[in-house]
């Protein structure tokens, strides 16, 4: 990340829950700029080479299948709940296996592509992340559906003009 895209980046918007957006204000930008230069710069000075980096994946890995987190599990029927996290969330999402996908929030995955654990096997910190996501997952479901609606009726409302002028 440059300096030229931080003097590009004066200000943006947040999308909320309910869908509706708000300017960033320049401090919000500035603020959330220097947490990402943070961010890299922790992550350059952790793992400043290649190798480095590899290594903490591979460490990650293998505290992941410490914590009982698999990439595959062979004995699965259709049809059974798991805890599935995948690379880039910090969630902890309910999967339904229907041969050969997994099935989550509004997601759809084959398995390998990230970690999964039997339910009888989470922790009480995984349990709780994971009834959080769901609990998010259901609250933002019903702005969309909300959000449909008003779309489909103001759809419904211009065929309906359509109609009207032929």
């Amino acid at each position: 990340m440059t300096d030229t895209v931080k003097r590009d980046f004066v200000h943006g918007w947040k999308t909320n829950l309910d869908g509706t957006r708000e300017p960033l204000t320049e401090d919000d930008a500035a603020n959330l700029w220097a947490a990402v230069k943070q961010s890299h710069d922790r992550q350059a000075e952790l793992m400043p080479t290649t190798y480095d980096a590899l290594r903490a994946f591979i460490d990650a890995d293998e505290r992941l299948s410490d914590l009982k987190w698999r990439k595959y599990i062979f004995d699965l029927t259709d049809g059974e709940e798991v805890a599935l996290i995948e690379r880039g969330a910090t969630g902890v999402f309910r999967a339904v296996w229907q041969k050969p996908y997994l099935h989550y929030q509004d997601c759809v995955g084959k398995m390998g592509d990230g970690w999964i654990k039997r339910l009888a096997d989470l922790t009480d910190d995984e349990r709780i992340r994971m009834d959080q996501c769901e609990e998010r997952h259901r609250e933002f479901m019903v702005h969309e559906t909300a959000n449909m609606q008003r779309m489909q009726a103001f759809m419904g409302a211009a065929s309906d003009e359509n109609e009207v002028t032929k």
